[in-house]
């Protein structure tokens, strides 16, 4: 896998697909493991030159800095596209993804050329997510399991949907255990990651609103405890749309639902528009101003 060197870090990072096909990034989300994206990857990569990567301190990447931004990381984004002279590409992020991307589009605007913005928080309250776990935690405290292990075991389930859980039990089952494989060092750049997140201006993702409609595709899941359905509807950037929400779906609905995401967002970027019909899950239905997947 090739690495980049960074100002006090390095990024890791990989490229699929055809020779001269238009770029596509995968930005990840905090916590992401590079396995969560190997389907949606491989779709782009029928029609699209994809990049994905590992920020720094994750995975293979290093880093040296105590602190870790969006800003920062969508520096690192940019050096990437500078390196593999890349003067424009579409961009898929998710989550922590989000904020990177707003970043790059403040800093570089014309390096963005379609936007598909998944998962971008949307909570009146931030910290919401965090609510209620104590006493998950308190209940792995007399397990053999280690510290990160027991930060992993009591925040990870709430990010996928119950239907996945139940409908598809043999991938959760493979997800939760790939996901403890996590390091500490991992673990500790994730907590590092949302810090970053919830210190960061909000506002900045106002720059969204400056995209063209059919530049800007934003996808949420419909269990998403980070953008609850309530407080998408009157976020003024969801609600100003386009907005898919995936029925049935958590915050990492990019993996429970790959091959429908792969299809819409791969259209979108090709076309810079939402298909009528969605292939293998039936026609958008409205709802508010919010498209929803059925």
């Amino acid at each position: 896998m090739p690495v980049l060197a960074l100002d006090r870090g390095s990024m890791h990072y990989e490229v699929v697909g055809a020779a001269g096909a238009p770029w596509v990034v995968i930005l990840p989300g905090a916590f992401t493991a590079p396995w969560q994206y190997d389907d949606v990857r491989d779709h782009l990569a029928r029609e699209f030159r994809v990049i994905t990567l590992d920020y720094r301190g994750i995975a293979s990447s290093e880093n040296d800095l105590w602190h870790v931004t969006p800003t920062i990381l969508a520096a690192d984004v940019l050096a990437l596209l500078d390196e593999l002279h890349v003067e424009q590409a579409h961009v898929a992020c998710i989550s922590l993804g989000t904020f990177v991307l707003a970043e790059l589009l403040h800093t570089a605007p014309d390096r963005v050329a379609r936007c598909a913005v998944g998962a971008m928080p949307a909570l009146r309250r931030q910290g919401r997510v965090l609510d209620s776990r104590a006493h998950q935690v308190t209940d792995f405290l007399g397990s053999k399991l280690s510290p990160h292990q027991i930060l992993i075991n009591s925040l990870a389930p709430q990010f996928w949907s119950a239907d996945f859980r139940t409908q598809q039990p043999e991938r959760y089952s493979e997800a939760m255990t790939r996901m403890m494989e996590l390091s500490v060092r991992d673990v500790w750049i994730g907590v590092q990651q949302f810090e970053g997140v919830f210190g960061h201006d909000w506002n900045r993702t106002r720059v969204y609103a400056t995209l063209p409609r059919t530049r800007c595709l934003f996808l949420t899941g419909d269990s998403d405890p980070v953008a609850p359905l309530d407080d998408v509807r009157e976020h003024p950037l969801y609600s100003g749309g386009p907005t898919v929400v995936f029925r049935g779906s958590g915050h990492l609905f990019l993996y429970e639902r790959s091959a429908l995401y792969g299809e819409l967002v791969s259209g979108f970027f090709a076309t810079g528009a939402i298909p009528d019909v969605l292939p293998g899950d039936g026609a958008i239905e409205h709802l508010d101003a919010v498209e929803a997947a059925a």
